[in-house]
């Protein structure tokens, strides 16, 4: 058995390390409620909403996540207003 939390923390650091052009340093503290998060969100769409409403600072959504949500009210433009960072 696998901890999805410790998984994702770190996910978070190694992208993070090689991510120059965020010019920005992230606590332990921040990375950790970001997992924390992560773990809690199960379901897209909640996360998605939480992406949206500034309640979490990224999340992991599948590559057609796009075509997945651009019909929805205020997601039109999400291809736009959304950076992938990881492929």
């Amino acid at each position: 058995m696998y901890d999805k939390r410790e998984l994702i923390i770190k996910y978070i650091k190694d992208r993070l390390a090689k991510l120059e052009e965020l010019g920005k340093k992230y606590s332990d503290d921040k990375i950790n409620k970001l997992a924390d998060n992560l773990v809690a969100l199960n379901k897209p769409l909640e996360e998605l909403y939480a992406l949206k409403n500034n309640e979490i600072d990224a999340g992991f959504f599948s590559r057609n996540y796009v075509d997945m949500f651009y019909s929805l009210e205020d997601f039109e433009d999400i291809e736009e207003e959304t950076k992938v960072i990881y492929e």
